[in-house]
Protein backbone atom coordinates (compact mmCIF):
# COMPACT_ATOMS: atom_id res chain seq x y z
CA UNK A 1 0.00 0.00 0.00
CA UNK A 2 1.52 3.61 -1.17
CA UNK A 3 0.02 6.66 -0.33
CA UNK A 4 -3.02 8.58 2.61
CA UNK A 5 -5.85 7.52 2.36
CA UNK A 6 -8.49 10.81 3.18
CA UNK A 7 -12.06 9.83 3.73
CA UNK A 8 -14.86 11.84 4.30
CA UNK A 9 -17.98 10.11 5.46
CA UNK A 10 -21.56 11.95 6.93
CA UNK A 11 -22.63 9.87 10.29
CA UNK A 12 -24.92 12.42 12.46
CA UNK A 13 -21.80 14.77 12.08
CA UNK A 14 -19.28 14.72 9.08
CA UNK A 15 -16.34 12.72 9.52
CA UNK A 16 -12.63 12.67 8.91
CA UNK A 17 -10.26 9.88 8.60
CA UNK A 18 -6.67 10.05 7.50
CA UNK A 19 -4.69 6.40 7.02
CA UNK A 20 -2.03 4.77 5.73
CA UNK A 21 -2.70 1.73 6.37
CA UNK A 22 -6.39 1.05 4.88
CA UNK A 23 -7.32 0.81 1.28
CA UNK A 24 -10.71 2.73 -0.25
CA UNK A 25 -12.91 -0.38 -0.20
CA UNK A 26 -16.01 -0.40 1.57
CA UNK A 27 -17.65 -2.22 4.34
CA UNK A 28 -20.50 -2.43 6.26
CA UNK A 29 -21.93 -1.19 9.86
CA UNK A 30 -24.61 -1.20 11.88
CA UNK A 31 -26.47 2.33 12.55
CA UNK A 32 -29.02 3.65 14.99
CA UNK A 33 -30.80 5.87 13.52
CA UNK A 34 -33.21 8.70 15.08
CA UNK A 35 -36.52 6.69 15.89
CA UNK A 36 -34.27 3.94 17.67
CA UNK A 37 -34.29 1.35 14.58
CA UNK A 38 -30.99 0.28 13.34
CA UNK A 39 -30.15 -0.52 9.69
CA UNK A 40 -26.93 -1.98 8.20
CA UNK A 41 -25.43 1.22 6.13
CA UNK A 42 -22.29 0.76 3.98
CA UNK A 43 -19.06 2.72 5.15
CA UNK A 44 -15.20 3.34 4.07
CA UNK A 45 -13.20 0.30 5.93
CA UNK A 46 -11.53 2.95 7.55
CA UNK A 47 -14.47 4.60 9.61
CA UNK A 48 -15.72 0.53 10.23
CA UNK A 49 -12.14 -0.17 11.52
CA UNK A 50 -12.48 3.32 13.90
CA UNK A 51 -15.90 2.23 15.10
CA UNK A 52 -14.77 -1.26 15.79
CA UNK A 53 -11.78 0.12 18.04
CA UNK A 54 -12.97 3.42 19.63
CA UNK A 55 -16.42 1.42 20.57
CA UNK A 56 -18.48 3.68 17.97
CA UNK A 57 -17.70 7.61 18.46
CA UNK A 58 -15.07 9.31 20.41
CA UNK A 59 -16.09 10.28 24.06
CA UNK A 60 -13.77 13.11 24.53
CA UNK A 61 -15.30 14.49 21.09
CA UNK A 62 -18.76 13.82 22.56
CA UNK A 63 -18.49 15.29 26.06
CA UNK A 64 -16.57 18.64 24.04
CA UNK A 65 -19.92 19.15 22.22
CA UNK A 66 -21.97 19.32 25.82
Amino acid sequence: MNGTLAVRWMDTKEVLVLSNFHTNTIGEVRKKQRDGSIINAACPDAIQSYRHVMGGGDGADQMADV
